[in-house]
């Protein structure tokens, strides 16, 4: 998931982590009971299961975007750069706009 990615990128493993394992059972849960028809719920077969998956992956989503963007957010945005960037940008105007022949000095 793409919220995982970038609170990896910035050094945070344990979040994704700890979501993926709420996410498991709560998906699980979810599918158990609309393939089979407990707790009340009709028994759909197969579509049970993909919406149990998919109810699963939108905690995931909620959780994730709560973590990123909410109220004590763990990925601090005011580091983040703005704009695009290029790694041939940080060179001399000597190149004037052209990309180098070689990639010296890395």
């Amino acid at each position: 998931m793409l919220f995982r990615a970038i609170l990896i990128g910035a050094g945070d493993t344990t979040t994704g982590l700890f979501v993926t394992l709420a996410r498991t059972p709560i998906a699980w849960y979810i599918e158990w009971a609309l393939m089979f028809g407990r707790l009340g719920l009709p028994a759909i077969g197969v579509r049970g299961a993909a919406i149990g998956v998919a109810i699963g992956q939108i905690f995931a989503l909620a959780v994730g975007m709560w973590v990123l963007f909410g109220a004590g957010a763990a990925f601090d945005w005011s580091s983040a750069r703005s704009g695009p960037t290029s790694i041939f940008s940080a060179r001399s105007s000597g190149s004037r706009g052209r990309r180098p022949s070689r990639c010296s000095g890395w």
